[in-house]
């Protein structure tokens, strides 16, 4: 059996989407959690981190509102399939 890592790679090149480390949606479901008002406890159990310094280490707890709409975007844009 492939790896996911394998079997999203290739899922992003049949579709012609852009490839990223399917680390980089965890990091977006954090950012898009905090985002929309999830306190920094929730992101930590969902994310089982067991000690909630390191979900905020991690930026999902010091950054402002703005910069977090900033990654939303950049995230999308990074999921888009090339243009040629």
């Amino acid at each position: 059996m492939r790896s996911p890592y394998k079997f999203f790679e290739k899922f992003c090149q049949r579709t012609g989407m852009r490839f990223v480390s399917i680390h980089s949606f965890r990091h977006f479901n954090a950012s898009a959690m905090i985002l929309n008002g999830v306190d920094v406890k929730t992101v930590q159990t969902c994310l089982g981190h067991n000690d909630i310094t390191t979900t905020v280490i991690i930026s999902y707890g010091h950054t402002n509102q703005s910069s977090y709409i900033s990654i939303e975007f950049k995230m999308w844009g990074l999921l888009q399939p090339p243009i040629y």
